[in-house]
């Protein structure tokens, strides 16, 4: 069994801006760092409201970017709730946000169980046109027998060993996101997929993220 990675490895701090895109590292080790906006992925220009399945309106566009991890896919609930789980990771990751400043969320699920869906989630705000402050971390939405959100717990930010929250499958699947020399992990290319559709996202606000739009069928 894989030692456990200490914690203050797992929580990565970006900055998003208008400068080139660094090199994720190997190591997941906390970094503060800038990034540019990328070319806009080509979706619908038309804004509809995603609220209700089925009969959506807006369809996934493969990014050229690497692809995205599947660990699971999202359930009727979670396509129906994804904004009352935005908001719950953005109150957790993003806590210390001015009050007003919009903050969007992007997220991976990395398993469920009976009363929680673990994630990784990046959360950013937008603090001007070109510039995103981000935090990217593993977190738990525990949830009610409805779907309905009971609280986020964020391992790393609350100080907490990461088997104490997630199962140990979910915690390996954390514990190898970056990988290892010559073995580059599993967040090392769909990361920089989850950061574009956030950017897009602050000026398309009806756009599902990436974990809803693309486990809607196209037509």
């Amino acid at each position: 069994m894989r030692a456990c990675m200490p914690l203050f490895l797992l929580t990565i701090v970006v900055l998003l801006a208008a400068c080139a895109f660094p090199t994720l590292p190997e190591t997941p080790s906390p970094t503060t760092t800038a990034f540019r906006t990328l070319p806009p992925i080509l979706y619908p220009t038309s804004s509809p409201t995603v609220t209700t399945i089925p009969s959506p309106t807006i369809w996934y566009t493969p990014s050229p970017l690497p692809p995205l991890p599947v660990f699971a896919t999202p359930d009727s609930v979670h396509m129906q709730r994804w904004k009352e789980y935005q908001e719950a990771l953005a109150r957790v990751l993003k806590r210390s946000t001015p009050p007003g400043r919009k903050v969007l969320c992007e997220w991976i699920i990395l398993g469920t169980s009976k009363d929680a869906i673990y994630v990784w989630a990046l959360c950013a705000e937008q603090e001007r046109n070109d510039f995103y402050p981000g935090v990217s971390t593993p977190a738990a939405i525990y949830v009610d027998s409805t779907g309905g959100v009971v609280r986020v717990i964020a391992p790393e930010l609350e100080r907490i060993p990461i088997r104490d929250i997630f199962p140990e499958n979910v915690a390996e699947i954390i514990f190898d996101a970056y990988g290892g020399p010559g073995a580059p992990g599993w967040l090392d290319g769909g990361f920089e997929q989850l950061k574009a559709h956030l950017i897009y996202r602050f000026d398309h606000p009806d756009v599902p993220p990436l974990v809803v739009l693309s486990a809607i069928p196209a037509p």
